[in-house]
């Protein structure tokens, strides 16, 4: 005999009208609960219920459930952490999503990747122990280890080298390429860095974020809006305060600590070194070396 479904929408037995079907009769055991999803049983040749159910009002599915209030609900066996509500593998056996009961989450690839967002780490190849949340975040790691990108677009250009980044905030580290051990944190922070290494940027476009070219420099620090927002290759700076050092473009070996220290958006010191100024404002209007300017 073989399935069909009567004029009531009923499954039902009927005769094999070629006469193939070989394995004897089925039967539907009497067991058979409404609106369970049937399975058969090859040894005893008897359909019978699964554990899914389908609302017939809803038509959401339940798996341990028989009151499900999603498309998929699912009940596990218990509350600890050794069971799981839900778990995905691939064709190599590798885990990649674990529900435990406890609700506990792993997830992550063979290498400890783990990528969140549309093309977020969508050429990785070889990488290990990345993370990233966005859309694109990462999406040019390829063999790339350890980096963190949380953010649209954020490191969405690292490729091959680029190590040890930390990038938090829309943009952040977006040009980034060969970089390494990189800190940046506000939206298009460190996001011209394209080769430097050791900078950390906190706060609204720091070190480069408000110039249109590309910055290589290194262990530059800024703490601020726009602070050092316009470098590229300058060096071993360090800037506290909002649009401090802003219009610093190659200079290095300065430190400016207040709102507007060495430079305003507009009128400053791009290319000096070896700079120091304390205060808000103070030597917004240098453009030599070696000066110290307090208040």
């Amino acid at each position: 005999k073989v399935l069909t479904v009567d004029a009531n929408g009923d499954v039902i037995l009927v005769p094999d009208a070629t006469g193939t079907g070989g394995g004897g009769n089925t039967t539907i055991c009497s067991t058979a609960a409404n609106n369970f999803i049937m399975k058969k049983d090859v040894l005893t040749n008897t359909i019978c219920t699964s554990q899914i159910f389908e609302d017939p009002a809803t038509f959401n599915v339940g798996n341990g459930t028989i009151i499900p209030t999603a498309k998929l609900h699912v009940v596990g066996t218990g509350i600890l952490t050794t069971s799981y509500a839900l778990k995905i593998e691939n064709n190599a056996s590798v885990n990649l999503m674990k529900i435990h009961d406890s609700g506990q989450i792993e997830a992550g690839d063979a290498n400890s990747n783990l990528f969140f967002g549309n093309g977020s780490g969508l050429s990785i190849t070889s990488g290990t122990g990345n993370i990233c949340f966005g859309d694109g975040a990462g999406g040019g790691l390829t063999s790339n280890k350890y980096n963190v990108f949380m953010g649209r677009l954020a490191g969405a250009t690292v490729t091959n080298t680029g190590d040890n980044n930390v990038g938090v905030g829309d943009l952040a580290l977006w040009k980034n390429t060969t970089g390494e051990y990189n800190t940046a944190v506000g939206s298009s922070a460190l996001a011209k860095k394209s080769i430097g290494k050791g900078n950390t940027a906190v706060g609204l476009a720091t070190i480069g974020g408000n110039q249109p070219g590309i910055s290589t420099g290194d262990w530059n620090s800024a703490l601020g809006n726009s602070a050092l927002g316009k470098l590229t290759t300058g060096t071993d700076n360090t800037a506290l305060g909002n649009d401090a050092m802003f219009p610093m473009i190659t200079g290095s070996y300065n430190v400016a600590v207040g709102s507007s220290a060495l430079g305003r958006p507009t009128l400053g010191n791009t290319a000096g070194n070896n700079n120091t100024a304390i205060g808000t404002t103070a030597g917004f209007n240098n453009i030599g070396n070696g000066n110290v300017f307090l208040g």
